[in-house]
């Protein structure tokens, strides 16, 4: 179950939402004060820290930090190369000219 999912996760690179590296995971913990789960990393100047469970965004090959991913639900009108936010009725991107 989920202990063995907890102990693969040791040693794993941890990268925040900039793609830094910012440690490597000790291993899971809870915290005191909040009774929350966190993420005891060895820091990149050898210190000790603690990463809330909820700032995770995804788990894999590395432990990548940021906000989760949430289920957007795409605009009709949003431009998949710039990301612009154009009218529903709109052929082409207003800001880069994309077909839409």
């Amino acid at each position: 179950g989920s202990a063995a999912l907890v102990s693969s996760i040791e040693g794993r690179a941890v990268i925040d939402e900039n793609a830094n590296k910012v440690g490597i995971v000790k291993q899971v913990g809870i915290d005191a004060s909040t009774q929350s789960m966190v993420l005891v990393i060895t820091k990149n100047d050898g210190t000790e820290g603690s990463i809330p469970w909820v700032s995770i965004k995804k788990v894999g090959e590395v432990i990548l930090l940021g906000k989760p991913e949430e289920e957007v639900a795409v605009q009709s009108g949003k431009c998949s190369e710039c990301g612009f936010v154009n009218k529903d009725e709109s052929k082409f991107c207003e800001d880069c000219g994309t077909k839409i």
